[in-house]
């Protein structure tokens, strides 16, 4: 019974489709997702950003500075900075940007040895 599944994007919109073929049945089933943009997503209030980017972003990085914990995370077509600080429990800043060269002091710190390539 093997499961296909294909993703595809279309302006800001992703596409999954999920075939399944089972005892002579093919079920396909689609789910469509809208892609949060840089600019709505800085509509937003602090708490509402800060739940978007924990819901559905991709954690990249995490450090501490002085009193703050610093997460940096990637969302689809940008990325986002949180200061919090872990006393308070407070997000002291939130900074987003389009611009991967604001993501390089963090990826830099990665450990990408145990990755294997094929």
């Amino acid at each position: 019974m093997p499961i296909y599944v294909e993703v595809f994007l279309h302006g800001s919109f992703i596409f999954s489709e999920i075939t399944h073929e089972s005892v002579g049945r093919t079920f396909v089933l689609y789910i469509l997702k809208q892609i949060m943009k840089l600019y709505d997503f800085n509509r937003m209030d602090k708490d509402k950003q800060a739940q978007t980017l924990k819901d559905q972003g991709v954690l990249i990085e995490e450090r501490l500075e002085k009193e703050d914990q610093v997460l940096v995370y990637q969302m689809h077509s940008f990325y986002a900075e949180v200061y919090y600080h872990k006393g308070y429990k407070i997000i002291k800043r939130l900074r987003s940007f389009t611009s991967a060269e604001n993501v390089f002091p963090y990826v830099k710190n990665i450990d990408i040895s145990n990755f294997k390539l094929n």
